[in-house]
């Protein structure tokens, strides 16, 4: 699923697009890494930003999903490349369990280059003592490049 964004005060543009990649078969993450990078290329023709979103079932930083995405299409980890994280690292699939720092984190935001990565969290609140999902919530803020007028 994607949108596309404009913001009313700059005009800036930005794609986003969120996904959930299979659970089990490694062929099937990648595929579905692939396809999200070819969708992306049609923005990148653009000249659009984008943010990638989701649960991708695959360790970031050890996983063929990331690799496809990150390293060879080149777009950002905002967990990695943030100038500040505003909480531990904490695996984003804790299933209902304790919460525990650990490289398990298989929910990502992704931006494209020229995206400016402010800060990123996992968020592992529990509103009423009752966690919102079996997944941590991961977020980002992301600045905009100016657009030329």
């Amino acid at each position: 699923m994607w949108a596309r964004f404009r913001d009313r005060e700059t005009g800036g543009e930005l794609v986003h697009l969120n996904t959930h990649l299979d659970h089990v078969i490694t062929q099937a993450k990648v595929k579905g890494a692939q396809l999200i990078a070819d969708h992306l290329r049609q923005f990148h023709l653009l000249h659009l930003p984008a943010l990638v979103t989701g649960d991708f079932n695959s360790v970031a930083g050890d996983s063929s999903a990331y690799t496809v995405l990150v390293e060879e299409f080149g777009l950002q980890d905002t967990w990695r490349e943030a100038a500040a994280r505003t909480t531990p690292g904490w695996g984003t699939f804790p299933h209902f369990g304790e919460v525990e720092v650990s490289d398990f984190r298989i929910d990502w935001i992704l931006a494209s280059p020229g995206l400016e990565v402010l800060e990123a969290a996992i968020n592992a609140e529990r509103p009423g003592g009752v966690f919102p999902s079996d997944h941590l919530p991961v977020q980002a803020s992301v600045r905009l490049p100016l657009t030329e007028s």
